[in-house]
């Protein structure tokens, strides 16, 4: 009886897990590099896609240079398997994206090269349990004339700051984890 009850317990819980890993939002950045001049403005197109039915997904900017402007297209994206303007292939099949543009307004930035961080974000609910999936695409911005390196705009602190998540995210999944098999071993002991 009590290796039923730890057998149901373990299916439970790898039963969430199984939730969370249908939450499927994929990105990538059809031009991540713009080569502009000083008084010219910069275009990105995102293509975002997700296996779900439908999914809102959130953009934003993450780390912008001082003094520039981004501006997304559309902030609040509703994707689709079966929706989106342009098709991708990803391992061996093709997905339908939805394509966003980007914008970037350098203000009285001179010559050099300039990254901008854009964030999307899905969340999925599960009965009581919600998932939010993030990723960050990374725009790289060059303004013609002498190579001159800049501030980045507090890129490499984001990039801190997100490995710095997910390390903390591992070490709760490693304490839910011997958390879970304790209770097994409890169940298991006195049952």
């Amino acid at each position: 009886m009590a290796r039923c009850l730890s057998l149901f317990l373990s299916i439970c819980f790898l039963s969430v897990i199984g939730i969370a890993s249908a939450a499927n939002l994929g990105m990538v950045a059809k031009n991540n590099i713009a080569e502009i001049e000083a008084s010219q403005e910069a275009f990105f197109s995102l293509l975002i896609w997700t296996s779900d039915a439908e999914q809102e997904v959130l953009l934003a900017p993450k780390a912008v240079p001082e003094n520039w402007t981004v501006v997304i297209d559309k902030n609040r994206v509703n994707v689709s398997a079966a929706g989106g303007e342009e098709i991708v292939l990803i391992d061996g099949r093709y997905v339908r994206a939805t394509r966003v543009g980007v914008t970037a307004v350098p203000w009285g930035a001179g010559p050099g090269i300039y990254t901008i961080l854009i964030s999307a974000s899905a969340s999925k609910t599960g009965g009581d349990v919600s998932f939010v999936q993030e990723g960050v695409l990374n725009l790289t911005v060059r303004i013609a004339g002498n190579e001159v390196l800049p501030a980045r705009g507090g890129g490499a602190q984001e990039n801190e700051t997100q490995k710095s998540r997910t390390e903390e995210n591992r070490y709760l999944y490693a304490a839910v984890f011997v958390l879970i098999v304790f209770i097994s071993f409890l169940v298991y002991k006195y049952s």
